[in-house]
């Protein structure tokens, strides 16, 4: 009888045993099939965070893009227009009678050696002058007044510029013109103020000492002078040279 009860609880506990492994496999099978679950449940919602993200992207892209487009347009829009105004004040103004037009018979050089070429023009104006002094001082006037171009624009005569230079110097006072050929500067368009036009050649402005000498005590005087002269198609140079 002992050993009948002793089976009996044996083999009581050992279906005990069994059903308690039983339940135990079965939650770890549930907790796993939960696991999963809560793992694809986050990938999808990552995966859909993505997709969501990519199309915010592609409709800023998109926006900046129009945007550009619209400004791209605007700018094109406001060039034509600029375009079409210039070349209609430009038509316009070809309109016009020639008589309310001013004059521009000055031309301009167009390389370095046209300058080149007119600023030693005017130093073999230059020159001549001065050798004319050095002869005498009646030669070097007559010679200035040769180079003068407002006598042969008429403004004044031989007469009234060699008059003007003798008593500016009593008749006993040298002149040498030294050209500063850094300061020769094309100036096209440039309206002379004694004339009240635009002269003709190519006009430049300079500047250049006038070196005055007393004959008599051989003192001497440099005086700066900013001037213009002009070259003329001829190729011949003429200094602008105030009688008054």
């Amino acid at each position: 009888m002992g050993n009948g009860r002793a089976m009996s609880s044996i083999v009581a506990l050992a279906l005990a045993m069994s059903l308690l492994g039983a339940c135990g496999s079965t939650n770890s099978k549930s907790g796993n099939a939960s696991f999963a679950a809560q793992t694809a449940a986050q990938t999808n919602a990552a995966r859909a965070a993505v997709t969501a993200a990519r199309r915010r992207l592609a409709t800023a892209q998109l926006l900046v893009t129009r945007q550009r487009r619209a400004i791209a347009t605007a700018l094109h829009r406001r060039q034509l227009h600029a375009t079409t105004s210039t070349t209609t004040t430009t038509t316009t103004a070809s309109k016009v009678a020639p008589s309310t037009q001013p004059t521009i018979v000055s031309e301009t050089p167009t390389t370095f050696n046209a300058v080149a070429s007119d600023t030693a023009a005017i130093q073999h104006t230059i020159d001549a002058i001065d050798a004319a002094f050095t002869k005498s001082v009646v030669d070097g006037i007559a010679a200035s007044d040769t180079a003068n171009y407002y006598i042969g624009a008429g403004v004044y005569t031989d007469a009234e510029c060699s008059a003007f230079e003798t008593a500016r110097g009593l008749g006993v006072v040298s002149d040498r013109l030294v050209l500063d050929s850094g300061s020769v500067v094309p100036t096209p368009g440039w309206v002379d103020p004694v004339l009240g036009t635009v002269p003709q050649g190519r006009v430049y402005a300079l500047t250049m000492d006038d070196v005055e000498t007393q004959l008599s005590t051989q003192q001497q005087r440099t005086q700066p002078v900013a001037t213009h002269a002009t070259v003329e198609p001829d190729g011949q140079a003429l200094l602008f040279l105030a009688c008054k």
